[in-house]
Order: structure tokens, then sequence, then C-alpha cells
């Protein structure tokens, strides 16, 4: 498996590494900190509180940039509160690995003596060589005055994130998250300014700000010098902070030191807008070149500001602050326009900048003017660059790679043409074919009560706990619409509304119900109305049969929890205006029929040669020509069309023996019920029409048969030769392979394992039947190896479910319908009639509903949302947006009355 690293909170916004020695890996959040990985044994070492305490507004909102200087050992990063900060990390061990070393060196000192010195000198060494981090202009100055000591001062915990007056997606909010800070090892409670510290002491070791004026302290590192006395602290407890996550976050890693950017540290309003993106010029010698290197930042304002940098030898560098503004390349003076979101170089002469509108503008820093846009490469947000420079080597030029939100990946030359480019594949569900390319996985999330109401006694019963599935992977669809697509609109992948209805792949099955019911629960969340647990659970693979489905459930049910009641929603209406629910789905086993010719070779060409596939074949599984091997062999495609022909009587009876044996018998009762649907639909299509309803209205043995009989289809049969050749009159190859797809729908109470193994004895007693009645009828055949071999694969299953209609969960989702449809701005029919919802099955199939029944021992309500004209895995899918805002008042309304049970 591959590994994964956990600590943040937040979206993760940027990556950098720190080549050997340092083996670093730097990570920036949505969270407000930057973390510093060990790129070999993956554990979290430092976690960096981008924030500083002493500022006005303490949160620096996202970090959006980071880059890394090798020669100076500094990080630099870019903020969403318009700041840039840095900070030196020369003094920082490598990795635990160097710490272990370092205790290692402190146990030989106690037995020499040194008792005194080595007493927790792992901790303490490292902190000695924590406290003098400084900026990098100190870091080269080697600046070691009492006044550089005065802003070493010790954090008795880390500072508290506050809300920011104007950035609202800021790192750290105290209220209503303090998991969040627990997870950064944060303090939920923090004290005043204004007060000494006398709250529970802070988790895990501490290191004072990172500040561009300290140095090594002769003495005790970490206290403050004379012009700054400490504060007085009470003594803490060896208390270990919650650890940073390492590889697959299932064991904690080492604990990781938290480190706080000091005021120096800090160039306030860089910008007038988010820095989103920096690079770095390099420069063939930073030892010996006079020229500094250049930080280049781009920012939301669209301006690109070049910021001079210190070099190792640099001693003249300002107190307050390593960076110097150089020059500003205005965004108003490129064609391309929008916010700055990435940077790259080549070395020290060229700049890219890649913009909002797709352009990517390439600046000479030299002259500082904008040599030309580069377009037609995207058409939506560059998001990355990477330029890499050319080598000796004859060919190998340099290149630049730019990545976009429009899914495009783009090579450009040394001359600044696109050579290549790369567009992201679609991952559509096609069938088995799919699969191993389409590994999506089980979304959860859990949504925990969040009530007004007073909280339940101890020896009250637990709160009700639902869970909700759906899936959002899709059926294959047209890259593009219009034409001769079937599509309306101009692009199957992109939502569009038209006359109140939402069309796209996949809005009805199954985004559009998905979002509804995502919607309810936020919305009784945020009003603190939601007195029942919600998980939902949303999987990416139903539609090419839910492997692995039941195993994930069994490795995360300790995730998930005991369940109550599964809710889903996954079908639709039989009309237009009558609200349903849906009381049982048939099951189904898909199955793919082979027949093959031999492996073994039966013949030759007349020139006595093996002939090509276009030819005359008859090699070992090829496809051969009908010209020169016809007559002389079996073929399976007309083996395969005899077998296909025994399943069914020629109308709608299977003839597999024994299929309808364990059928469940047909009530008077259930008569009824369908009788009182098809007057209900009789009725609407009246009214719709006006006149009487004609011969396309549904019956009572329509329904029947498309509900509650098991049935068999056939979808289509591929050949061996259909991958070569393409289909067509004049081909007249004889295929080496035929398969047919065929599906058997089943229903109560047929079992999975009864109906295939019927199906696959009664195509092989068939088939060897077949070969038996054309040897006696006197064609000559192949010797006895050059007969045809069968094969019946096996390759989804899905039990069929039906909801018990009488129970206390089915009824308040009857009811909750019954409401949400009647009130005065519904235009669904009879609203009001005690027979709606109406009861309806549906004669498709969907794999979890009985799955999840049968593991959690919980029953399933299903709600459908669409409408008969929905277009389901059909071109011009659409679902009703009306549709879609009941069904969230639906599932509020069926909460709050599953909560009442």
């Amino acid at each position: 498996t591959t590994p994964q690293l956990h600590g943040h909170t937040s979206s993760i916004l940027a990556l950098e590494i720190a080549p050997s020695p340092r083996n670093w890996l730097f990570s920036a959040s949505a969270d407000g900190t930057v973390r510093i990985w060990d790129t070999i044994s993956l554990e979290c070492l430092y976690v960096i509180l981008v924030q500083g305490d002493d500022e006005e507004d303490s949160s620096v909102g996202d970090v959006f940039a980071l880059r890394w200087q090798k020669e100076t050992e500094t990080l630099f990063i870019g903020c969403q509160n318009t700041s840039l900060r840095w900070c030196s990390l020369a003094k920082l061990p490598y990795s635990n690995r160097s710490r272990r070393v370092r205790g290692a060196k402190a146990t030989d000192a106690i037995g020499r003596g040194a008792r005194s010195r080595a007493s927790g000198s792992d901790d303490e060494d490292e902190d000695n060589e924590l406290d003098a981090i400084s900026s990098p202009a100190t870091a080269a100055a080697g600046a070691s005055s009492s006044t550089s000591r005065s802003s070493a001062i010790p954090i008795p915990t880390p500072p508290l994130v506050r809300p920011h007056k104007f950035f609202d997606s800021d790192a750290l909010r105290q209220s209503n998250n303090a998991a969040t800070a627990q997870a950064l090892g944060l303090s939920s409670s923090y004290p005043s300014r204004t007060s000494s510290f006398s709250g529970p002491p802070s988790p895990g070791p501490r290191t004072p700000p990172l500040s561009s004026r300290m140095g090594r302290y002769p003495s005790h590192q970490g206290s403050p010098g004379p012009s700054a006395p400490s504060p007085v602290l009470p003594a803490a407890p060896n208390i270990e902070a919650p650890p940073a996550m390492g590889a697959d976050s299932q064991k904690p890693a080492r604990t990781a030191r938290y480190m706080q950017l000091g005021p120096s540290c800090v160039l306030p309003n860089a910008h007038y807008g988010y820095i989103y993106a920096l690079a770095l010029s390099s420069s063939p010698s930073m030892t010996s070149s006079t020229t500094p290197p250049l930080l280049a930042s781009g920012s939301g304002d669209e301006d690109v500001k070049l910021w001079a940098c210190p070099t190792p030898s640099s001693s003249t560098a300002s107190s307050t602050s390593c960076l110097e503004l150089v020059s500003t390349l205005p965004g108003s003076s490129t064609t391309s326009g929008g916010a700055v979101l990435s940077l790259a170089t080549w070395g020290q002469t060229t700049l890219f900048a890649g913009k909002q509108d797709g352009g990517i503008d390439v600046w000479d820093l030299d002259t500082r003017a904008l040599l030309r846009t580069l377009e037609g490469g995207h058409d939506d947000d560059v998001l990355c660059l990477v330029a890499q420079e050319g080598g000796e080597d004859e060919g190998d030029g340099a290149t630049l790679i730019s990545a976009g939100a429009d899914g495009r990946v783009c090579r450009w030359d040394a001359g600044f043409r696109l050579t290549q480019r790369w567009n992201a594949t679609q991952h559509q569900h096609g069938g088995a074919g799919s699969i191993q390319s389409c590994r999506n996985p089980l979304v959860l999330a859990t949504f925990e009560a969040r009530s007004g109401l007073p909280s339940a006694s101890p020896s009250s019963t637990r709160r009700k706990r639902v869970l909700f599935y759906g899936h959002y992977d899709v059926i294959t669809a047209p890259s593009t619409g219009g034409g001769g697509s079937g599509w309306r609109t101009a692009s199957p992948w992109t939502l569009t509304g038209q006359d109140g209805y939402l069309y796209g792949r996949g809005v009805s099955d199954d985004k559009g119900p998905i979002l509804a019911v995502a919607s309810a629960i936020q919305r009784l969340h945020s009003r603190r109305n939601l007195e029942v647990d919600v998980v939902m659970l949303i999987e990416g693979e139903e539609e090419s049969g839910s492997a692995g489905f039941r195993e994930c459930l069994e490795r995360h049910k300790g995730d998930i929890g005991e369940v109550d009641v599964v809710l889903l929603s996954n079908s639709y209406w039989l009309d237009e205006q009558t609200p349903c629910v849906t009381v049982g789905m048939r099951g189904v086993i898909k199955a793919s029929v082979t027949v093959s010719k031999p492996t073994r070779r039966l013949g030759h060409s007349t020139s006595g040669s093996r002939c090509d596939a276009a030819g005359g074949g008859g090699g070992d599984g090829d496809d051969v020509h009908s010209g020169v091997q016809g007559g002389s062999l079996r073929e399976p495609m007309l083996d395969l069309v005899r077998l296909l022909a025994h399943l069914s009587d020629g109308g709608q009876r299977v003839l597999v023996p024994g299929f309808y044996e364990d059928v469940a018998s047909l009530s008077t009762g259930e008569i009824k019920e369908y009788e009182e649907i098809v007057q209900v639909l009789n009725e609407n299509a009246e009214k719709e029409a006006g006149s009487k309803s004609d011969s396309s209205s549904p019956s009572v043995d329509s329904l029947m048969a498309r509900w509650r009989y098991p049935s068999l289809s056939l979808h289509g049969i591929t050949s061996s030769s259909a991958s070569t050749i393409k289909p067509s009159s004049s081909n007249t190859i004889i295929p080496a392979r035929a398969t047919a797809h065929l599906s058997l729908r089943l229903v109560p109470n047929q079992s999975l394992s009864t109906v295939r193994n019927q199906l696959e004895q009664y195509l092989h007693e068939r088939f060897d039947a077949a070969q038996i009645e054309l040897t006696s009828s006197g064609i000559a055949l192949p010797p006895p190896p050059g007969r045809n071999t069968l094969t019946v694969d096996v390759g989804h299953e899905a039990g069929w479910w039906v909801a018990d209609s009488s129970s206390a969960y089915t009824s308040a989702l009857r009811e909750s319908i019954r409401q949400a449809w009647s009130s005065s701005d519904s235009p669904a029919s009879s609203s009001n009639s005690p027979t709606l919802p109406l009861a309806i099955r549906e004669g498709g199939s969907i794999p979890a509903v009985s799955i999840l029944e049968s593991f959690f021992s919980a029953p399933a309500v299903h709600l459908p949302m669409g409408q008969a004209s929905d277009s389901a895995h059909l071109s011009d899918e659409r679902i009703r947006l009306l549709n879609l805002l009941k069904g969230r008042e639906i599932v509020m309304g069926w909460l709050g009355r599953v909560a009442a049970l």
C-alpha cells in the first residue's frame, strides 16, 4: 500500500523539498501551519506555527506557497493575509535519527561523570540547537549580542489562533474547534495576555519564536537576555504532546517539535492580494556571485514582485528584514489577466508566471521586460509550473511543464513552443475492463447529532444512527454534446440548467440525490435540529459491481458504528407527477458465455504456409478467413448462437430448468396493490392528455413482469475479431472466440447460488448435446481435440431486496413525502390522497442494499427523487431542480421523525 502522511487538519496547498543532506518535505496547509517531514522515516519532525503571537491579527489564513533556499537553508512562506515570512533552519537537527545520536553521546558522557550535563540531555541538547534558529540575515552575520538574545522568549504554550478580522479561511478557530487545536498540540483554553500563565501546562517540547535576531546563548539556551526578563512560569510536568502522525497515521510518530515565527521574520502587506506563488532564481555560485538571488512572489493583485535575498557571505542585511524589494512586474502590462497563481524560473534570467486566464507570462529578469505570453495551452487557471534547465547532452533542452484547472498538462520547449499536451481522462465505469483504472474509494462522513434540546439523561437509550448510501461514479457518456451525440447540452460533463432541469451525466444517478441529502443534514446541523447521528457512505464503484464493498465494510465497521436504519435515494417515479416510495428491487446475476476455438492448429492455407489474420490464419487461437478455412472447422460464433437459442422460448419465459421454482406466490392483496397503482397512473395520464389513456399506459401484467417476476436479457455479442477489424458488410473473418453478455433478474425467494448453478449446468448440458446432435446428423467434424470449448463466467451478483412496508421507518418516510408534496407550491398530483406516495418496486438492482441490510442487521428505506423521464444511463440525463429541493425537505422531515421513534 502507498504510505500516507497525516497531521494537517485542513487542505494541503503547497509542497517543497529540501534535498540531501536534509531529506525534508515541507507541507503547507489551510490550517496555518507548515510541517517538516523526514522523507526517509516519514516522520513529522517539526511543526512551524506561521502566525505570530505578537501580531494584531494572529491568523495568517491559508499558507499558499513555500520555497526552500538550499544555500542559506532558508524557508520562504507566502500567506493569505498578504504577508511574506521566512526562517533559517540551518540549526535544526536533520531528523529524529540525529536526535538519537546525540542521546547516545550524552549517555557516554554520563559514564565519564558528566551527569549534571547529561541529565535529560536528549531534549535539552535539542532545545539548545533549536533556540539558535534565526532569520537568514542574522545567521549569515553570526549575531550574538544581548540585543539579539532578547527575542528568544520561551513559549509556555502554543499561541492561540484567533479568528481573523477579514479572512474567512483562517487557520484555526478556538471556538467550536477544540479537536483541531488538540490535533496541533494547541491548548483549547489559552490564558489572556495580561495575566500570568496559570492554565494547564503546554504539552510536548516547545521552542522559542523563530526570530531574525536570535543567536546562541552561552549558558542558558532559551533564556531571555537581560533586556527582556522572562515571565514567571510554573514548572510544567512531563506531558507529551498529541504527536504528529507518521506514515499511514496508524501509529504516532515521535513527538514533533513546535516552533513559532517571530515578528522579525515577517514582511506584512507584501502585496495587495493573497500570495499564491514563490520562486527563486538560481545562481551559479552563491558563495562567489555578487548578484544576490531573487525571490519572486506572485499574488492575486496580478503583480509579480522581485525581492533580493541575502547570500551566505552577506553581512549588511537589515536587522528587521532579510528581503529587499527590487522591482515590481505589473500585471497591467501583460496581455493575460487575472491573479498570478504559479511561478517558475530558468536560471537567473527567465521567469514564468502562470495566470488565472490560462496564459503564461515570460519575463526577462535582467531587463524586467515582458518577453511574451504563452497561449493556447490552457483555457483555465494555470495552477503549477515546473521549469527544467537544459543539460549538456545534445537535444537535452530546457523544458517548461504547466498544469491547469482545465485538466491539461502542457510541455513547452526552449523556443516557447507547445510540444506536447496531455488531457485528464474521465474515469467512467464502462464495465469490468475499467475496474483497474477506476479504483475509487468509499467516502465516509459522520455527522453527530447537534440539537438545541436538553441532553438526554444517562439512563436514556442511545441516539438513533442513520446510514445514507449513495454512489458518485457514473456510466459512460460522450466527451462532448450536441450534434449526433444525443445530448442537447454542450457537454455531458458540464452541469447545465435549462427550463427548471439540471442536465449532465450523473445528476439523477446519483449525484443530485446525494447533494440533496447532504444539504438536508447540513441545514439541520447548522440549526441545531439534528437529533440523530448520520453516517454518509458514498461509493465510487457501484456502476461496475461494487467490488470489495463488503470487505471494506468489514475493515471499517468500527468507524461506521452501529446502524439503526439505512437510507438510499437512487431510483425514480413511475411518471412525471406522482411521488413514490420504493419498497422492492430485483436481484441480478451478470454472466458472460464464451465459445472458443481450440488452441491446436487446425489447418494451413492452400500454399502450405500459415496465413496472417487478414488472410488464412488457422494458428493457435487465431481468427481465420472464411474463404480459406470456412467449412473446415466448427465456428465459435455459430455454436454460441445455437446455444443462446435454448435460453428462451422466444417470448418472455426462461427455459433454464428450475428457474421459477422458488419464485414467491402471488397473493390477492398484492394484486390489489398493483391495481391501485395502475388506477392512479391512468387517472393522471387522462388528466394530462384530456382523454382516456392509451394502450401505452402500464397494466397490472406489465408492472408485475417488470417488478415481481424474474427475467433473462441478452445485452450483446462480442468477438475476438472486433478488436482488430471493424465490423462491416465486407468483413469475412471467422472469429476464434465469441462472447455473449447476459443478465438474469431475480426476485423473492430466488437464491443467487441456486440460479447460478442452474444456469451453468444447463448451458454446459446444451452445449455438449449440440456436439452429439451434429455428429449423429452426419456432418463431418474435426478430430475430438478440434471441438470448441465453452466458458461461463459469472462476474457480478446482487441479491433482491424487499422493504418491510409496515415498519415505522417506512411509515415515517411515507408521511414525510406526503407532507412535502402536499404544500400549495407542489405540482405533484393528488398529494393528499391516502394512497400516495405510491409504493412501487424497481426492476433494477443496487448491490449495496442487501449487503448493508444483512451486514448491519438494519432495515433499509428507499426514497426515489427522480422522475420517469430522467434518462439515467442514457442521453440527456436530467433531474428537476424542484425534486431535489423537495427531496431535501423530505429527508429533513424524515430524520426528525426517526429521532422520535
